[in-house]
């Protein structure tokens, strides 16, 4: 008996130590947080039940941001009256509506000063697919477009925390199994069935794990660092939805292999918990409070970084606070220049300004266009420091600080007689900066170009489509005299070919601007089409135009000798 004793004892030991290697460790970390905030996605259940009662422990000022109010109202009662931490904050946020993450974010930044870490705990998984209100797939809007969309507009409130703040991204192991990118497919319903219910979570937890990886590396200079964490196997309400977990019989018959095997919801938060309480630097990706070796290779892909990036952005369209619109107008501060000399700039040469408005699109020098470009990446509240390399190899510095952004819309909900005025203006800067920056008075010529076409098909026929208080005419004149410089700036780097394509109307029309069918004209020259430029050059009346005339007798003259060497050529052959 008391062998059986033993045995049994040393048995269940042995079970336990293995168990608490591989699921049961706890955090050992001291540290009490003295009110700092948190803010916890999905608090109401699982891991992050279990999280909110471990850092309210520890004297956090939690704010629970949850789909179901009445839910996390009875937590934080529960919590408050169970460790006395009175600092516990109850806030909407539906992971399934991007309009929910604005306003979500829009009620903490006008409210609280700064943030010490955002957990993005919630999530789906096997769950029947259905579009959100946004279009979006709901187990990739609320995986990972919303976390995506949450964690850059509270940056800010980060940015401003004294000491390293932190960004939790709760992902999976699952990613390892994604290795396709970008699979449009799962942004949207798709075909209910089991493995694609399962891919459709493989993919969200990969491009949740991408951005954290593309945005640790961005922040990599800053107080913010972000991490990855697998919490593991753990036994959540997220498996709801799984047909071997969501019948009761089948939960329970399993019951004595998942003590084993599968963590509690405690257990499970752990990871976190050490990632919040450590004064060191956590790995980037943790599982079991260590590095995890098994990461995907494919989330250090640059170019997959910067694709997922864009694709984000571009879904959540207005609601990042970022000046994405040439319509916007921002306000900035701009500080610690260095090395400007006399290089010309509106923005850095009157340092005198603190604060400076600026209109996007109104740019006429080398670095105000550079700063215009920082700033439609830039986050409203975002310090950075920018620096240009100039073509001798010096650099401009300085720091800029986006205060707020003046949104004004978008160039397609313009109606057509301003996008007409502003295609105007923008060939306008386009012209001012042509004999300096022909390179940046292409991109000018190019956005008036585009004001253009946006109205719909130019032609010279009843077919246009009215357009109040704008003549067919009229947008035509313009687009072919945009095309015209577009071709003079092309004409400046050698790209003789673009320039034929870009002059192709005039193939088919009558009345050409004349300085177009002499750009097209210097274009076949270059390319020793003497013949195609001999007849551009008749159709605009060379004898009228000086430099017209001067490009058709060197045109003559470099014909002649072509046929003259190639005669000799040709009697060359024959003589042989």
């Amino acid at each position: 008996m008391f062998k059986k004793i033993c045995c049994f004892v040393f048995i269940s030991s042995f079970a336990y130590l293995i168990r608490w290697h591989y699921l049961g460790r706890k955090c050992s970390c001291r540290k009490n947080l003295n009110g700092k905030i948190v803010i916890v996605t999905g608090a109401t259940s699982g891991i992050g039940r279990a999280l909110a009662k471990e850092l309210a422990g520890k004297g956090a000022t939690l704010i629970l941001a949850c789909r179901d109010i009445q839910k996390a109202e009875n937590l934080r009662n529960e919590i408050s009256e169970n460790t006395g931490n009175p600092n516990i904050q109850v806030s909407q946020l539906d992971l399934s509506s991007l309009d929910s993450v604005s306003r979500f974010t829009e009620n903490i930044l006008a409210n609280i000063d700064s943030v010490y870490a955002l957990v993005n705990n919630a999530g789906l998984f096997y769950a029947k697919p259905r579009n959100t209100e946004d279009g979006f797939e709901e187990t990739f809007q609320v995986n990972y477009l919303s976390p995506f969309l949450l964690t850059l507009q509270l940056l800010p409130a980060l940015r401003k925390y004294e000491h390293p703040a932190r960004v939790i991204n709760v992902g999976s192991k699952s990613h390892l199994h994604a290795w396709l990118f970008p699979q449009p497919e799962y942004h949207r319903e798709f075909e209910d069935c089991p493995e694609d219910r399962f891919r459709a979570y493989f993919y969200s937890k990969f491009c949740l794990t991408l951005f954290s990886w593309k945005l640790a590396s961005l922040l990599e200079n800053s107080n913010i660092s972000v991490h990855c964490i697998d919490p593991g196997n753990t036994e959540t309400a997220i498996f709801r939805t799984f047909p071997p977990l969501a019948n009761k019989f089948s939960f329970w018959l399993q019951k004595p292999l998942r003590i084993f095997l599968v963590k509690t919801p405690r257990e499970g938060a752990q990871s976190i918990v050490h990632t919040l309480l450590t004064e060191e630097t956590p790995p980037f990706y943790l599982k079991n409070l260590q590095e995890f070796p098994g990461i995907n290779s494919r989330i250090f892909d640059p170019i997959l970084g910067i694709t997922l990036w864009r694709m984000s952005r571009k879904m959540c369209g207005n609601r990042l606070r970022s000046a994405t619109s040439e319509l916007s107008r921002c306000l900035i501060n701009v500080s610690s220049i260095e090395d400007l000399n006399n290089r010309e700039s509106d923005i850095l040469s009157p340092r005198d300004r603190e604060e400076i408005w600026i209109d996007l699109g109104s740019a006429k020098t080398p670095l105000d266009c550079y700063i215009e470009i920082f700033l439609r990446e830039m986050l409203t509240g975002e310090k950075s420091r920018c620096i240009v390399s100039t073509k001798s190899g010096e650099t401009v510095s300085f720091t800029i600080k986006l205060l707020r952004i003046d949104f004004r819309g978008y160039l397609y909900e313009l109606p057509a007689r301003e996008m007409v005025n502003l295609s105007k203006k923008y060939k306008e800067n386009g012209v001012a900066m042509f004999k300096k920056y022909p390179l940046f008075a292409h991109d000018y010529f190019s956005r008036a170009a585009k004001c253009l076409l946006s109205l719909g098909p130019l032609q010279k026929d009843n077919q246009h489509p009215p357009l109040e208080d704008v003549a067919p005419e009229e947008l035509q004149e313009l687009l072919e005299n945009n095309y015209s410089n577009i071709a003079a700036c092309l004409l400046k780097e050698s790209r003789n070919e673009d320039v034929i394509n870009v002059l192709n109307f005039t193939r088919r029309d009558h009345n050409v601007q004349e300085k177009a069918l002499y750009r097209k004209a210097q274009a076949h020259f270059n390319l020793k089409q003497y013949e195609e430029a001999k007849t551009d050059l008749e159709r605009l009346n060379y004898r009228d135009n000086r430099e017209a005339l001067a490009l058709w007798n060197k045109n003559q003259a470099e014909w002649k000798k072509y046929d003259e060497k190639y005669a000799k050529m040709v009697q060359k052959m024959f003589i042989q």
